[in-house]
């Protein structure tokens, strides 16, 4: 409206009549086009329409709640003809309900029927919303003229595409003879008019806060339940914070890394002290980053609240990275809160979210497409900066895209967090939590109790790879399967090659159970299945190559075919190794196939090459096999050779180089990043294979491994996933020239290094969990005691828990008992000593914890003496 506060001007009095334009004339061409377009009885509901299965749309009636809102679904019931209904349902009724009918952007140059009919909801909101203020005269008669074209062109548009009965012409004359006369009519008291108006754009100012928090609290409680191993159990997912345990999370800033309580997150500020817009939160595969996001979506939704600032925004919104159709922050907002969209103008719908605080978590951008990366792209350049600091961002990354995610927010304040995993205190507490919720909804027959037992009594030989929520839930749902699946010492491969065999007995049995499959016997069933994982390997490997984790259409395509070849169902097939995620469109589901989690990706992808690598073995054995039929034919040795060398010509050479595997799969050799963790699974699967089948790769390996980027502690994950092959310890020596690093994991790969590496070669020892359970710690130590080289030992448990024991046994173990015949050079030390004495002189940082006040005493009495005599450079205290 003016600015002329006491007075009704030319243009308030326009724009009045404007709005009555859209009240009724808008309304009724919407109308005719719902009617014309949808193909619902005249006595039907447009809500039993959209549900009907064999006429209908097949529409759920969760998706129905969610399209349309209470009001909307109570004028529903009462009117089936929608003589009655306004702008915004009309439009969600053509949305829906109509045919042959394209929803996105229009066409250059174009007007569509989709594009007239938003249009016409856009400048009914627009008008409720932002009025035209500043318009001129002449912009004014210019708006006047695009409003009484739009009826005329929607409904040409509308009679070529459904060719209705009605005579379109004259309903067109009569909607313009209306509009020309609201237009020339003269307004007697238009205040009334305008309270209707100023009381419409109040109420729809708290339509987004209000009516969004509804949508996306009905959204949440189903995205943030955790589905681990639904495509094996075929169950419920289970509700996260019955199952979430405490995760291990840092901080990082120019100055220094500090821990912090997963719960803060949200509260974390810049290195300046001020609130950032963007977190980035960094972890591994399987680390629970998606688990995390989800109890953020679930925490918001609830009536109390786990991480703290969290009720402080309005609206939380969620976005992934690994998501294909939204592309736009206008895209996310229209799907998380539709029926609230339907009641704005596209870019005013954009204004009134900037207006509230908002958390947008995307998880994933590791797992960026074309489509997801135009939509943080966006929200960086335009949205945080529009949103006056209101707008913030969580972004969850594995390690490999981090700088990528940094070059582009670099301008925004942020704050670099890293999630660990489970500390190992916790993992217990996670395994009992999640099998006892699984009973709770009869997904398991197992006892939690001898869980729990096995747990205990494998401490000290599971590997650090259960830090990962996932390894720790494939091991619990292997449990639950069969104990005697799993065993303290499997791997991270050797847990998914077991969980992989247990989806393919579970889909055997539901093979055999299933119509149209039941007279196929057993082993063509079998058959079957390992036919159809060749084609599901080279997809996986194609989608992993593409970034996505979302099949594509001539991937779907050629799974789907393989299915009809082998007779086998396409449903069952896919369900049982991919999620198949509907969404609703106008018309109907649209289904897209994406695999679980980015690890199982990796995992099937390396399958893909082991297909290759095993086929040498086939060859060697065919080609036997023609041997000895030759023989048996008689034919002369000369002759048996020239056809040896004819097969040799053209048998399939790229099988004898991971090299030219590389090239021939993925169709490159020189930039192997993104395949880092697809080469550790490979690794885990060569060794599945016998030793013998690792060594003879092994070389090979370690340059592709080159190429993709190892580095550092990624050899040593290496080594662990080969189980601390001999052979590869040799080859990997080379690469700990400078110095070498090992953590909780990965001490019994130091311990088989240590045979290869230079003895003057630095070693530096950082240990974040419970020495008591850290598997061949004791070996290592003794082992290093012998090497001529400098140490740096950090138990950093033992110094920031000061109840979990004293360090001086393990000191001593390094030292060999005595420093007199001590070969390595202990430089800097971390932990909880109860003397002093047990130091040696090369000692130069030192950070140790008091834990009694007889400790205290004893330390700082033999404090001054050792300042002394090793020159402490650095000394840190903790009490």
């Amino acid at each position: 409206m003016s600015t002329f506060r006491n007075i009704i001007t030319p243009q308030d009095i326009t724009i009045l009549k404007l709005f009555k334009i859209t009240k009724t004339e808008f309304r009724e061409a919407l109308h005719l086009v719902f009617k014309w377009g949808c193909k619902k009885k005249d006595d039907e509901s447009i809500k039993d329409y959209l549900t009907n299965k064999e006429r209908g749309k097949s529409m759920t009636m969760t998706v129905f709640r969610n399209m349309f809102d209470k009001e909307m679904r109570k004028r529903i019931e009462e009117d089936h003809t929608g003589v009655t209904y306004d702008v915004s349902l009309l439009f969600a009724c053509i949305k829906w309900g109509c045919d042959d009918l394209k929803w996105g952007e229009k066409p250059a140059g174009n007007d569509t029927v989709e594009s007239l009919c938003t249009t016409a909801k856009n400048l009914r909101n627009k008008l409720a919303h932002d009025p035209f203020d500043k318009c001129d005269v002449k912009a004014m008669d210019d708006l006047c003229d695009q409003f009484k074209k739009i009826p005329e062109k929607l409904l040409t548009l509308a009679k070529d595409k459904y060719k209705p009965a009605h005579d379109v012409d004259q309903e067109i004359k009569k909607i313009n003879e209306h509009m020309d006369n609201i237009m020339k009519t003269t307004i007697g008291d238009p205040y009334d008019l305008q309270k209707q108006l100023l009381k419409l754009r109040k109420e729809q100012v708290n339509t987004i806060n209000e009516q969004g928090k509804s949508e996306l609290s009905k959204l949440y409680e189903d995205i943030s339940k955790i589905d681990p191993a639904s495509f094996v159990t075929g169950k419920e997912r289970l509700n996260i914070k019955n199952v979430f345990t405490k995760l291990d999370v840092s901080c990082a800033n120019e100055k220094e890394i500090y821990d912090l309580e997963y719960n803060e997150l949200l509260e974390v500020k810049t290195e300046s002290g001020g609130e950032p817009s963007v977190i980035i939160l960094e972890g591994d595969a399987g680390a629970g980053k998606t688990t995390l996001t989800k109890l953020i979506l679930s925490d918001w939704v609830g009536e109390k609240s786990i991480f703290r600032g969290l009720r402080d925004y309005d609206l939380v919104l969620h976005a992934e990275g690994k998501k294909q159709s939204i592309s736009s922050y206008l895209g996310l907002i229209q799907y998380l809160i539709p029926t609230a969209s339907y009641k704005f103008d596209d870019d005013d719908l954009i204004r009134s979210v900037l207006k509230l605080k908002v958390l947008l978590v995307m998880d994933g951008f590791d797992e960026l497409n074309e489509g997801s990366e135009k939509l943080i792209r966006e929200l960086s350049e335009k949205h945080i900066q529009k949103s006056s600091g209101k707008l913030h961002l969580l972004i969850t990354t594995r390690p490999s895209k981090h700088s990528d995610l940094l070059h582009i927010v670099n301008h925004h304040p942020k704050v670099q967090t890293k999630l660990r995993g489970i500390p190992f205190d916790k993992r217990i507490e996670f395994v009992e939590k999640l099998h006892n919720e699984m009973i709770s909804e009869k997904q398991s027959n197992q006892e939690t109790s001898k869980l729990i037992d096995f747990m205990k009594h494998s401490r000290s030989q599971l590997g650090e790879h259960y830090r990962l929520p996932l390894n720790l839930t494939l091991l619990t749902y292997l449990w639950a399967a069969d104990p005697g699946k799993i065993n303290p010492k499997t791997t991270a491969t050797g847990l998914y090659i077991a969980f992989h065999e247990l989806i393919q007995s579970r889909l055997l049995k539901r093979l055999q159970d299933c119509k149209g499959v039941v007279a196929l016997p057993k082993d063509k069933c079998e058959e079957g299945i390992r036919e159809f994982l060749q084609e599901y390997y080279s997809v996986c490997l194609d989608t992993l190559s593409s970034g996505s984790m979302q099949l594509s259409d001539l991937s779907t395509k050629a799974l789907d075919s393989k299915c009809t070849e082998l007779k086998l169902p396409f449903n069952d097939m896919s369900e049982a190794f991919l999620v198949v995620d509907k969404v609703w469109t106008s018309k109907g589901f649209t289904s897209y196939l994406t695999v679980h989690h980015k690890s199982i990706l990796e995992f099937y992808a390396a399958n893909r090459f082991m297909t290759y690598i095993n086929k040498e073995n086939d060859a060697s054995s065919d080609k036997a096999k023609i041997m000895y039929l030759l023989k048996k034919l008689t034919v002369p040795e000369e002759e048996r050779k020239e056809i040896f060398n004819i097969i040799n010509k053209y048998s399939d050479e790229d099988t004898k180089s991971l090299k030219r595997l590389c090239q021939k799969l993925l169709k490159t050799h020189e930039d192997l990043t993104k395949y880092d963790n697809m080469f550790l699974y490979l690794t885990g699967l060569l060794t599945h294979q016998g030793s013998e089948k690792l060594q003879e790769y092994s070389a090979e390996l370690v340059e592709e491994m080159k190429v993709a980027g190892f580095q550092g502690t990624r050899w040593l994950d290496f080594l662990v996933e080969a189980e601390c092959n001999e052979e590869l310890a040799s080859l990997l020596a080379r690469f700990f020239s400078g110095s070498l690093e090992v953590c909780d994991g990965h001490t019994r790969a130091a311990l088989v290094l240590f045979k290869y590496l230079d003895i003057s070669t630095p070693v530096r020892i950082i240990l974040e969990n419970e020495v008591s359970y850290i598997p061949y710690l004791d070996d290592m130590l003794v082992s290093l005691s012998k090497r001529n080289c400098e140490v740096e030992l950090s138990f950093q448990h033992q110094w920031r828990y000061k109840e979990s024991g004293f360090s001086d046994y393990h000191l001593n173990s390094l030292l060999g008992g005595k420093d007199e015949n001590q070969k390595c050079n202990v430089s800097r030390f971390t932990g909880n000593l109860m003397t002093l004495s047990h130091l040696p002189k090369s000692v130069k940082n030192l950070c140790i914890t008091f834990g009694t006040t007889e400790q205290a005493q004893q330390i700082l009495k033999e404090l001054p003496e050792l300042v002394k005599r090793n020159h402490i450079r650095r000394l840190g205290m903790y009490s």
